[in-house]
């Protein structure tokens, strides 16, 4: 089962660091049971791989307005989060602000709409992702896990998102 955990950790909490390396022994050891919201398949109305978002279903998009996650998902010093698949960690980062300025060089997740009804995922703040980079050594490749894929594909969530409703992602 796919699961994107909301933990109860900002930026400052993981030492303000910037890159994946510094940042990932305390999101690997960080208690996913203290999750303040927790993103499962359910949730999913579509997993845009090409463009790495996440398109939520309206129940979930309903589920974001009536706890207040909306507001913990935009906070302003990033909110630390963990993928996991089958219970096993693939990689975390922040929800953080699509326009700020740090140089984080670690994913993060951009939560768009309003309310939230997607999630951009992307392999650093600012840093674009194009279908193919999966396979490219680097950063890139650690929020493109091909299990990850195999996976979403048997339950049917992998679906391209039309550009007609796609926002400007900046690609």
């Amino acid at each position: 089962m796919f699961q994107l955990h909301v933990l109860p950790l900002r930026w400052p909490d993981l030492g303000n660091r910037y890159t994946q390396a510094e940042v990932w022994p305390a999101l690997a050891r960080a208690d996913l049971a203290g999750a303040e919201f927790v993103f499962g398949e359910t949730d999913v109305r579509a997993y845009d791989w090409d463009h790495q978002e996440i398109w939520l279903a309206n129940a979930c998009t309903d589920r974001i307005v009536q706890t207040g996650a909306d507001k913990l998902l935009r906070h302003a010093l990033g909110q630390a989060f963990v993928v996991t698949l089958d219970g096993r960690r693939l990689y975390g980062g922040l929800f953080y602000y699509p326009g700020g300025a740090a140089a984080i060089r670690f994913p993060v997740i951009h939560a768009l709409g309003k309310p939230t009804t997607f999630l951009r995922i992307r392999p650093g703040l600012g840093r674009a992702w194009a279908r193919g980079e999966a396979d490219a050594p680097g950063p890139r490749n650690v929020i493109a896990d091909s299990e990850l894929f195999e996976h979403l594909e048997r339950q049917r969530l992998i679906q391209t998102i039309p550009a007609d409703i796609r926002p400007y992602d900046g690609v």
